[in-house]
């Protein structure tokens, strides 16, 4: 029987590299690009676009410029699958701010995704295996599990979470936003993931600490929601983008050294912010960082 599993995980959480290790596994069906790197499922609807003459922008004449300008003014497009993109929602890597818009279901064209989704997962060798799983991550995924519930049969998703401050710096560092706007999208995103975890019939969730350092009891913990990954194993090295580029490597567990980019003013100010929201931090054994 065929599955669909979702990387529900906020940003700068882990999912990337959770994704390339399930990769690995026979009977997972994934998308990937021409690098052999994970690809996000709103990536490649954005890739997969075509213009108003039916032509799609392929590899060969990417223009990522032209494609999202089309995605943005074309109504057929632009009402096919929200993404966090600067130039579209202008919420990439916060997108909380527009919550209201990847929850809302009038907002998919899911037949059209399914589509462009099931052509592309169609590519993969995994395809005509037996019992497949097929495997999609977007980071707003996270705001939208109700919507795949109603939309695909047999789904199951797995949760993710990471340390507020190692996830603040790493928004912080790529985008260069305020402290405020990045402890509101861990907040936001915590918070919405507790109600993943309540609500949700078939989820499996951990931490990016807990893939990191115990990497087999959270692979037992897959194997207990899907059997059919008997053969996840976290062991060895994938390819990864990590903070100095696309490197590979094996799980390293990067926490200290991002926290470690943070001086005691950044601490501070994260502070103010998190602190009112110490509930959230201790459902997922956080606390607040003294410094």
């Amino acid at each position: 029987m065929d599955k669909y599993l979702f990387i529900l995980s906020p940003n700068n959480s882990g999912s990337s590299m959770l994704y390339k290790y399930l990769m690995r596994c026979k009977h997972i069906v994934a998308l990937r690009n021409k690098n052999d790197i994970s690809e996000e499922g709103q990536t490649v609807i954005l890739a997969k676009t075509k213009d108003c003459k039916g032509q799609i922008l392929t590899d060969e004449n990417y223009d990522i410029i032209k494609r999202i300008n089309h995605f943005k003014n074309c109504p057929k497009c632009f009402g096919l699958l929200p993404m966090p993109h600067e130039n579209i929602w202008d919420c990439s890597r916060v997108c909380v701010e527009k919550r209201h818009v990847f929850e809302d279901e009038t907002k998919y064209n899911w037949d059209e995704i399914k589509r462009i989704w099931d052509a592309e997962w169609a590519k993969n060798v995994s395809y005509n295996e037996k019992d497949r799983i097929f495997l999609e991550k977007s980071t707003s995924d996270i705001l939208r599990p109700h919507l795949y519930q109603k939309s695909f049969k047999n789904v199951y998703f797995l949760g993710l979470v990471r340390n507020p401050y190692a996830v603040c710096e790493g928004i912080h560092r790529r985008n260069k936003y305020a402290w405020g706007r990045c402890v509101r999208q861990w907040v936001e995103t915590a918070e919405k993931q507790i109600e993943n975890i309540d609500a949700l019939d078939n989820i499996a969730w951990f931490r990016y600490e807990d893939l990191c350092e115990k990497p087999y009891e959270v692979a037992n913990k897959i194997r207990e929601m899907l059997p059919e990954l008997y053969d996840i194993d976290f062991s060895g090295e994938v390819k990864v983008h990590a903070l100095d580029g696309i490197k590979i490597r094996g799980i390293i567990n990067l926490n200290s050294k991002q926290i470690g980019n943070l001086s005691k003013e950044n601490i501070a100010e994260i502070n103010t912010y998190l602190v009112p929201f110490h509930h959230v931090l201790e459902r997922f054994g956080y606390e607040v960082l003294v410094y």
